[in-house]
């Protein structure tokens, strides 16, 4: 049923907006009569909020709550079998069975040979002297404990047990919820001489781990086993009539072996391969005295145009956009500090390592990175939209 608005009704709604108008009129025209003060008001405000914002606020675009899970990592000896790395990781699982809570564990799983986030991960790394436990908890709403206090409470016996039986490098790497973004903390070094770029990874290393509230600082490169590494003196070579390809095939022939001829037993090709015995093979003086055949049919010594050194292997080289790559990366405590105030104390040393070093590449990425890329999408939305506002205003 339709009830009409009685005169008193109408003038009252009609009160009501009028009351409203008087004071907006009043409110403008005190504004416009002291429309500098009122602008200089505002612009202190305006900047006094900036000033806060950047001295006193932590800046957090992606905030870590919520983990319901999260990763031990540790090295042995290059080299090391994959079944002792399995058996001296069990000591990690007791500790983690007497450490968590039934009521906040659900599950963990230890992996020998891989360290991922997921399938997915470009840092994924494979070796047979490294692992990972995976330990996924309850929902936060249902355990007693947050996952800091979790990891906090396993740090000094995971490092108890690891000394004990001979694992490096542990790292604790939490498993985030919400959007996929990079590590807190994820600093790339690309270049093609591998040990300048493993000095200026030392270098940020002890600078990271230097500031309050950085943990787990490590590095995605591998070392693999000892090799020994032969040095070709160019300028002997020369004088030999030999090339580097030749020293390199008489190497791998006596090593590898060579394949000399075939012989033929029942329409079959067998091939008759050449190369030191076993126990030659073991002992490097008789590579070291062996003789290559120039071309002018003269023994040289290979001892005479090349040197032995024995240096570090690499198990794996890693390249990003067409470069060798070494990744560091550290997690943080949000209560101390942030991705952006680490990034920005680090800033100063990558740019004087960038001097020093010209023909390598440092850039900071992760989280510091998802951070600055979706700041920048907000500035250039806030253009937009206050051009638009502009437009709207004018017509």
């Amino acid at each position: 049923v339709y009830k009409k608005k009685s005169p008193s009704q109408k003038r009252g709604g009609r009160g009501a907006l009028h009351r409203a108008t008087k004071k907006y009129i009043k409110a403008l025209s005190i504004s416009l009569r002291y429309r500098y003060v009122i602008i200089v008001g505002f612009a202190f405000i305006f900047a006094g909020s900036i000033y806060v914002a950047t001295n006193h606020m932590k800046l957090i675009l992606f905030p870590s709550e919520g983990v319901e899970g999260f990763f031990i990592r540790g090295k042995l000896p290059p080299g090391t079998a994959s079944n002792i790395t399995s058996e001296r990781f069990r000591d990690f699982e007791k500790v983690i069975k007497e450490t968590i809570s039934e009521k906040d564990l659900k599950n963990f799983v230890t992996y020998i040979g891989i360290q991922q986030n997921d399938s997915g991960d470009p840092l994924t790394s494979v070796a047979s002297n490294i692992g990972q436990l995976g330990v996924y908890l309850v929902p936060e709403n249902d355990r007693s404990q947050s996952a800091d206090q979790i990891i906090n409470s396993l740090r000094p016996k995971i490092a108890e047990a690891a000394q004990k039986n001979g694992v490096d490098d542990i790292i604790f790497m939490k498993q985030r919820v919400g959007p996929p973004v990079g590590k807190p903390v994820a600093i790339r070094i690309m270049g093609q001489d591998l040990e300048q770029m493993r000095k200026i990874s030392r270098s940020l290393e002890e600078e990271l781990k230097s500031i309050d509230g950085v943990a787990d600082v490590e590095n995605d490169y591998l070392r693999g086993k000892d090799e020994y590494q032969v040095i070709v003196d160019k300028d002997k070579t020369a004088r030999a009539l030999l090339t580097s390809q030749n020293i390199g095939m008489h190497v791998r022939a006596s090593l590898e072996g060579h394949i000399a001829t075939y012989i033929y037993k029942d329409g079959d090709r067998i091939p008759v391969k050449v190369k030191l015995s076993e126990e030659q093979r073991k002992d490097l003086e008789h590579l070291r005295k062996s003789n290559i055949y120039n071309p002018m049919g003269m023994r040289v010594p290979l001892e005479s145009v090349v040197e032995f050194q024995r240096g570090e292997g690499v198990q794996g080289i890693k390249h990003y956009n067409n470069k060798r790559i070494i990744t560091i990366t550290a997690s943080i405590d949000e209560e101390k500090v942030s991705s952006s105030d680490v990034n920005l104390k680090v800033m100063p040393s990558i740019e004087s390592l960038q001097n020093q070093y010209p023909g390598i590449k440092i850039e900071a990425g992760g989280e510091y990175e998802d951070t600055t890329e979706s700041l920048e999408s907000l500035k250039q939305a806030f253009y937009v939209a206050l051009s638009f506002i502009f437009i709207i205003l004018v017509t």
